[in-house]
C-alpha cells in the first residue's frame, strides 16, 4: 500500500466518522420519516446534542456512508502504484 493509499483511506474513515457524528435530522410527522407525511428536514447536528431536532433520518445516513465508501473505495483504486517495464 502506497503513502497516497494510506492517506486517501484515513481521509475515507475521518469523513465516515464526521457523518457519523453529525447525522442528518427530521422532524414532525410522528415517526414517519418522509416528507408526504409531514416530515421536514431539521439539518445535520452533533449526535449527542440535548436540543430536541427530531430523529435520525437513517435513510438518508445510510446513503451518505455508502456513498463515502464507494467513492473511497474508487480513490484507492485510482491510486494504485501502477506497475511498469
Amino acid at each position: 500500500m502506497s503513502r497516497v493509499q494510506r492517506i486517501i483511506l484515513s481521509l475515507g474513515a475521518i469523513l465516515i466518522c464526521a457523518a457519523l457524528l453529525f447525522p442528518p435530522w427530521m422532524r414532525g410527522a410522528g415517526g414517519y420519516s418522509d416528507v408526504r407525511y409531514g416530515a421536514s428536514s431539521a439539518g445535520f447536528h452533533f449526535l449527542f446534542t440535548t436540543a430536541d431536532h427530531g430523529h435520525v433520518n437513517t435513510g438518508l445516513l445510510f446513503i451518505e456512508i455508502a456513498a463515502l465508501i464507494f467513492i473511497t473505495g474508487l480513490c484507492y483504486l485510482a491510486a494504485k502504484p501502477r506497475i511498469s517495464n
